[in-house]
């Protein structure tokens, strides 16, 4: 008897699994190309924003062409673009912005993310994405950071007018 493993965290799927014929699965598990997978992984995988991952995806990369390096020879560059900012100041502002989103979450409770969530207006920024931001298990693009600093200058100045 062949025993499978799951194809997105490797745990064993149960006795009797049987490969299933064909392509079958939601949305994530097609894309990914993944066959076995458990229940877990495939309810998880449901609720990824795989329009919301694509179309990020496909932005930073049209910017990415965008960028001086991609000018071909001959063409000038436009001269008003901001240089992008220092490497360490990226990694320190995101931390900060890191720092607070997690104050915030264990000041405020269990709660707090849907807040935030409303705040960012952005379908990709659900509260289980935010938890996932605060545990540590997404890599988020400055922009995306920046968003949330404004979703918790906001949050954090209704708080403060409250009080």
């Amino acid at each position: 008897m062949i025993h499978y493993t799951c194809d997105v965290c490797g745990d064993p799927l149960p006795d009797g699994y049987e490969r299933p014929k064909g392509r079958i699965g939601n949305h994530m598990q097609l894309s990914a190309g993944a066959d076995d997978v458990c229940p877990r992984c495939s309810r998880v995988g449901a609720n990824i924003d795989m329009p919301g991952i694509l179309l990020a995806a496909w932005r930073k990369q049209v910017a990415k062409e965008q960028t001086p390096e991609a000018v071909p020879p001959g063409a000038e560059a436009p001269q008003d673009q901001e240089p992008p900012p220092r490497t360490d100041a990226v990694r320190e502002e995101k931390q900060k912005i890191y720092g607070r989103l997690k104050a915030y979450r264990d000041a405020n409770g269990l709660g707090c993310l849907e807040k935030v969530s409303k705040k960012i207006l952005d379908k990709k920024f659900k509260p289980m994405f935010l938890l996932d931001v605060v545990n540590g298990s997404v890599s988020l693009e400055i922009d995306d950071w920046r968003r949330i600093r404004k979703a918790l200058d906001k949050l954090e100045g209704a708080d403060e007018q409250e009080a």
